[in-house]
């Protein structure tokens, strides 16, 4: 086994510019580390202060929307069935917008990345 078989993958977390597809910037994620410890990192290196910053389920976390308000900058996050509580105060809040603060809702993202298509949606 050579010393390069031995190593991990590279493993990077990039952001690209949503019209274009092109990546404007790319962090490695530490062999000890995971994504979420590198988007910090990610996001201080952009200069998009006003625009919206996209992120998967994986991110949706405290942490990462105090950073992106700190940087002036808007965010839409993926919510999955898992963070039950946030998963019930969202629905909550459609079911009756009188409970909680105005949100802008799409009624379904279709997205295309990893020889896949997926398509997300309010039920």
């Amino acid at each position: 086994m050579t010393v390069a078989s031995k190593r991990s993958p590279l493993h990077l977390v990039q952001a690209s510019a949503t019209e274009t597809g092109v990546v404007i910037g790319q962090v490695r994620v530490s062999d000890t580390s995971n994504e979420m410890t590198a988007l910090p990192a990610l996001l201080d290196l952009l200069f998009i202060s006003g625009k919206t910053v996209t992120l998967d389920a994986v991110h949706t976390q405290r942490s990462t929307v105090k950073v992106i308000l700190t940087q002036k900058r808007y965010y839409v996050l993926d919510l999955k069935g898992n963070q039950r509580t946030l998963n019930a105060y969202v629905r909550l809040s459609m079911e009756d917008p009188s409970s909680a603060a105005k949100m802008a809702v799409s009624d379904a993202v279709i997205e295309r990345g990893h020889r896949r298509m997926e398509t997300a949606g309010l039920r």
